[in-house]
């Protein structure tokens, strides 16, 4: 296998993982590392806020702090802050 292959074949597969467990990728979209691991994490927590009906409970499934929860909330669900538990 030619290096071009096989970096052809792994992106495949990157992309395919990615709209399996995250989000659809398409031809024009933005590959940028952070912006990924940005809609990963985005994910992951929506997921566990679905799972768990406490929110302590979520925190406790990511395994993260409190501070860190709440700074996640605001950047990506910030009307939650605001009482609205129902966005999903």
């Amino acid at each position: 296998m030619d290096s071009g292959s096989f970096g052809r074949n792994y992106t495949y597969g990157l992309n395919r993982w990615m709209e399996q467990n995250f989000f659809e990728v398409t031809e024009d979209m933005d590959l940028h590392l952070p912006s990924i691991i940005s809609r990963i994490e985005k994910k992951v927590i929506e997921d566990a806020l679905r799972r768990k009906k406490k929110k302590s409970e979520a925190m406790k499934m990511l395994g993260i702090s409190r501070a860190t929860f709440y700074s996640k909330i605001k950047k990506y669900f910030p009307d939650m802050l605001h009482g609205d538990r129902n966005l999903f």
